[in-house]
């Protein structure tokens, strides 16, 4: 049976583009892009003289880091992180083809 879905709108480094989520992922979602924005707005502050894109790679690099490293101190076969590792990836493919509109 599916889950009931809604639509939230998020801004991640100033790219806006809707994510359907269930009420068991919303928060999830929240605490993400929270921590995306943050670890982006580290980055603008610390190198102001770069190009927003190039900060949106540093931070995509960073949480592409974290989640690995949180694999391999995880088993691999373990649900809750193969299920992050899968809502990462649906998350920056949405970011990709909002990019490409």
């Amino acid at each position: 049976m599916e889950q009931d879905t809604e639509t939230l709108s998020v801004n991640v480094g100033g790219f806006k583009f809707p994510v359907k989520v269930t009420a068991s992922t919303k928060d999830l979602y929240i605490k993400a892009v929270e921590r995306a924005n943050n670890i982006l707005a580290s980055y603008k502050e610390k190198y102001p003289n770069r190009s927003s894109e190039w900060a949106c790679t540093l931070t995509i690099m960073q949480l592409a880091v974290d989640l690995e490293d949180s694999l391999k101190k995880h088993d691999s076969k373990d649900t809750y992180t193969d299920d992050l590792a899968s809502r990462v990836e649906n998350f920056m493919a949405s970011l990709d083809k909002k990019r490409e509109e």
